[in-house]
């Protein structure tokens, strides 16, 4: 994708000057993913290149899933201010990714860079009510006053043991993977660049068999996404977005990006027995929409409709069916009965225990049946 002055998006955050982010391509025509590929000759055979169910065969969609086809990225840029919109519905004016420097500095010394003036879902919720399972270091560790919290951490075997013993009893799960950040991710499992996807399909496989095999499935939602498009082509136009309207630190906003329009889409689906099987969902979301729905499915009465940019819904309810016969790819899960549980994932996922009633959600409107792999 090409910038204005003509600099690929290799180089874009070294040449987003003053003026702020060149304004995004009108239409397909002009979305410069053909002419950045013509200019690297040396890469071209990579824009074709695709994994087969075989080499992957947990993240391809089953019987059993719903496809988000028109899920976005909630803000045309990097990871960071993408994860901080999906649990706080705003990235507090980050539009870059952090320095190596205030990384470190926000997660292991609790520097005040990442603060959220109208909270997060773990703010919002209490404490008791929500954990987080990392593989090495949690991104969300970052968010500033995470440090006072660190007892709501824990590692996968834990997740895993307590899912075996039924013993689970937090309503929010999120699931951050290992990342390798300071092997330049070779030896994660998050899916992120250099490293080895299959290694991102084995953790996937290794979290839905243990929550489809607990008694927590019957009630449950699994979403995988991903918090950005990582550069691969898309002929859809990121559409228009609602800024956030909550106040930003001017000092993490180092490209005056307005946040009035989203990012690509990414990849979302659905894994659950209350979602139509083997469907598509055209219904248009965002990272938001997991704050919206987990407000909805826990009957918080709006709490976590922390800025204007949290209003989309994500889970329609139905009758439950069977676990599907084999693991798929996870982002997010949902539980939901008297005793529910609702996870969401981004590269990682997270659990939560919703209401005893829960209100029907009805976004299967727009759905269509799928060929089954």
């Amino acid at each position: 994708m090409q910038v204005a002055s003509g600099d690929t998006v290799r180089q874009d955050s070294f040449v987003v000057g003053a003026n702020g982010y060149p304004p995004f391509a009108t239409d397909t025509s002009t979305t410069g993913f053909a002419a950045t590929y013509e200019d690297h000759s040396d890469i071209v055979p990579d824009a074709f290149n695709a994994f087969t169910p075989d080499q992957i065969p947990v993240v391809i969609p089953g019987q059993s899933v719903r496809v988000c086809d028109n899920w976005f990225a909630s803000m045309p840029g990097p990871t960071w201010p993408n994860r901080f919109f999906a649990v706080s519905g705003t990235s507090s004016g980050l539009d870059h990714s952090p320095s190596d420097a205030q990384v470190v500095e926000a997660i292991f010394f609790n520097a005040p860079l990442f603060t959220f003036p109208n909270g997060t879902v773990f703010s919002k919720l209490q404490a008791s009510d929500w954990l987080i399972v990392q593989g090495d270091v949690a991104q969300t560790r970052g968010i500033h006053g995470m440090q006072n919290l660190l007892g709501r951490f824990v590692g996968m075997d834990t997740l895993l043991s307590r899912l075996a013993s039924n013993s689970l009893t937090e309503k929010f799960i999120f699931i951050e993977p290992t990342y390798d950040a300071k092997n330049d991710f070779r030896n994660g499992n998050s899916m992120h660049p250099a490293g080895d996807v299959r290694s991102g399909d084995a953790l996937i496989k290794q979290v839905y068999d243990a929550i489809s095999t607990s008694s927590l499935w019957p009630d449950s939602v699994l979403l995988i996404v991903f918090d950005e498009h990582g550069g691969f082509f898309d002929h859809v136009t990121p559409p228009i977005a609602e800024p956030h309207g909550s106040a930003e630190n001017p000092r993490r906003k180092t490209h005056n990006f307005a946040f009035d329009r989203l990012g690509v889409r990414v990849p979302a689906i659905v894994v659950s027995p209350f979602v139509p099987a083997g469907t598509i969902d055209h219904s248009q979301y965002d990272h938001t929409s997991i704050l919206k729905t987990t407000d909805k499915l826990l009957g918080l009465n709006g709490e976590l409709n922390l800025t204007a940019r949290v209003r989309m819904l994500v889970l329609s309810c139905g009758a439950s069916r069977r676990p599907c016969a084999r693991s798929q790819h996870l982002d997010a899960f949902v539980r939901r009965d008297a005793s529910s549980h609702f996870a969401f994932a981004h590269r990682h996922s997270s659990f939560i225990k919703a209401s005893p009633k829960l209100p029907a959600v009805d976004n299967h409107r727009n759905s269509q049946p799928v060929a089954c792999m």
